[in-house]
């Protein structure tokens, strides 16, 4: 299961990409949502260092 190898709840995860997404800084996600900080730069790192997987190429 995915939320035991990451060590996350989906429903943290889901809160800390929306925020991401809506470009919030991740002192405010650790202070509106109460995540901490740790668990919100490591999905921010997941999130860049799989960007080149949700780019559409075209031939």
């Amino acid at each position: 299961d995915d939320e035991e190898v990451m060590k996350i709840s989906y429903e943290k995860m889901d809160l800390i990409l929306l925020a991401l997404e809506k470009s919030w800084k991740i002192l405010d996600i650790v202070k509106v949502l109460g995540i901490e900080k740790d668990e919100v730069i490591y999905i921010k790192n997941l999130m860049q260092k799989s960007e080149h997987m949700r780019k559409i190429y075209t031939h």
